[in-house]
């Protein structure tokens, strides 16, 4: 519940020199961290797949992210890859087939290097950074085409 969290910490801040109840404070205190998903399709542009010509690789991404009590100032959020798939764009399916992800993504890696990226622009807000310029440009170099998907 943001809204409400948002509105315990305005009454909080209008009542700074003091009056405010324990249980306001408390409440903001114990708050769970924020969560939120971030949906990224990313194209492979720069080819770094290396596939042939006429296959237009794009990936889906569902990115978890949970910011840490103390963000951005401390410490840097929690990325969770949901979702992930990366397909032809001009694949043509029919109905009855399964949708397969045609590289395999090094998750780990992958989220060591976001921490990574994070950690150098904390103490200031790093997830449009990392999430929304950094991981387009770097997405496939942390990806192998699966055995079955060679192109």
């Amino acid at each position: 519940d943001i809204d409400g969290l948002r509105e315990r910490i305005e009454q909080w801040q209008v009542h700074d020199e003091g009056g405010v109840g324990d249980d306001l404070v408390s409440s903001i205190v114990q708050h769970p961290p924020t969560r939120f998903w971030l949906q990224l399709v990313v194209e492979d542009e720069a080819n770094v797949m290396g596939t042939e010509q006429g296959v237009d690789l794009v990936a889906t991404v569902l990115l978890q992210v949970s910011l840490p009590t103390p963000y951005p100032e401390a410490s840097v959020p929690t990325m969770e890859v949901a979702y992930f798939c990366a397909t032809d764009r001009n694949a043509q399916m029919s109905m009855d087939k399964a949708l397969e992800s045609l590289v395999h993504l090094e998750e780990d890696r992958l989220l060591q290097a976001l921490v990574e990226q994070a950690q150098q622009i904390v103490p200031m807000p790093c997830v449009y950074e990392v999430a929304a310029t950094w991981l387009p440009d770097h997405l496939f170099e942390y990806c192998k085409l699966r055995t079955h998907a060679q192109l």
